[in-house]
């Protein structure tokens, strides 16, 4: 480990960060978090600032190219969520933050491209200051964004910022923006969403309701209907309210019970508000798959996916990707260690990231949504 990389990533007694079976293959890594993978950067001997940035630049242009939103739309899509991190915009120590001199270079170009495909956008604050939940793709292990006034000021500020950008400077792309995702999952410790949580979110939709008054804010609620509050409570209007369901113990919980405890939970906590299903998952059952989005359809929910691609360590697939990554990691390959490895070798893998390239296999998720857009191109044919 480098020097200051002091968060326990390992996975096993020993110490080690990799799982392997008697058959020598890789069947889990250690999770890492964005700020541990921007300290082990910065502590990585091969590297400087002015090698990091170019490093994020390529990964950032190689990771999302022109094909990923022409292959979005020629699924069946009219909208992207488009996750985001408070850093994508701000520089600075926590405690000391400010903007970007340049900080909508990317997220410009995005919405530019959605915006030529016919594709809406919700722009999803993933991950805020102090971290929201402590999940790893909040990008940190903390949860003192509730507790610390600076903080949520600073998020309001940013959201004050990319509002004032989209209201007067990039007007042009302002109706390509189907709504501002205040928080992503805002829970305590992975708990649920209460007033705690409502008072903070609050501040945020004041924030940019002081700008504009004509975008839809999304408001998310963990984990259930009854997780927000009626929003004549604190006077929000054309807000739409988000819901991420995840059935974790499917195997021994089945759908049919979960999302009859669910749909409970709806029948008091509908406030004539637009609902929104952001994320969730059925994994492996391709018939519930099929199922529930119909369920979804026949409520009126509109709903999304987590996420367009990912990465599978195996040969195996993962339901969590339109597109999967399978590295097939056996007989001793490993992933690239970023806080060793040269700044030539970081930038192979991060330059080599595009759709069709690395992430080019298909499986069940891509096989289930296929089958599902399918019936509305025979009804338009």
């Amino acid at each position: 480990p480098v020097a200051n990389y002091t968060v326990d990533i390992t996975v096993n007694d020993d110490g080690t960060f990799v799982k392997v079976n008697e058959e020598g293959i890789v069947e889990e890594y250690e999770q890492v978090f964005q700020e541990e993978l921007e300290l082990a950067l910065k502590n990585n001997p091969n590297l400087d600032d002015e090698k990091i940035l170019s490093l994020w630049d390529v990964y950032y242009k190689s990771y999302c190219t022109e094909d990923d939103f022409r292959l979005i739309k020629e699924m069946g899509f009219n909208m992207i969520r488009l996750p985001m991190y408070y850093k994508n915009f701000m520089d600075g120590s926590d405690d000391n933050l400010k903007m970007k001199k340049t900080p909508f270079v990317l997220i410009d170009w995005f919405l530019e491209q959605a915006k030529k495909y016919d594709l809406y956008v919700i722009l999803d604050l993933h991950g805020v200051v102090g971290g929201q939940s402590g999940y790893e793709h909040s990008g940190t292990r903390k949860t003192e964004f509730w507790d610390n006034e600076y903080y949520q000021e600073q998020m309001c500020l940013l959201w004050t910022e990319i509002v004032k950008h989209y209201k007067y400077e990039r007007f042009d792309l302002a109706e390509t923006i189907a709504a501002y995702d205040l928080i992503n999952e805002p829970t305590l410790d992975g708990s649920t969403t209460g007033k705690k949580q409502w008072d903070v979110l609050d501040k945020l939709y004041d924030a940019i309701r002081e700008i504009d008054n004509d975008h839809v804010i999304s408001i998310e609620g963990c984990w259930r209907f009854t997780n927000l509050p009626n929003p004549k409570k604190y006077d929000w209007q054309n807000v739409l309210y988000q819901y991420h369901i995840y059935n974790w113990a499917y195997n021994s919980y089945p759908n049919d019970i979960y999302f009859g405890s669910h749909w409970l939970t709806y029948r008091f906590a509908d406030y004539d508000v637009p609902k929104y299903i952001g994320e969730f998952n059925f994994f492996n059952q391709k018939e519930e798959w099929d199922k529930y989005l119909n369920e979804f359809d026949k409520r009126g929910f509109s709903w999304s996916i987590w996420s367009y691609k990912t990465i599978s360590v195996g040969w195996w697939d993962s339901s969590w990707g339109l597109y999967v990554h399978r590295m097939n990691l056996k007989d001793e390959k490993l992933k690239l260690d970023v806080r060793t490895a040269t700044y030539e070798e970081i930038y192979q893998v991060w330059s080599n990231q595009e759709t069709l390239k690395t992430y080019k296999e298909t499986g069940l998720l891509k096989e289930v949504l296929d089958k599902y857009f399918e019936k509305f191109k025979k009804q338009k044919e």
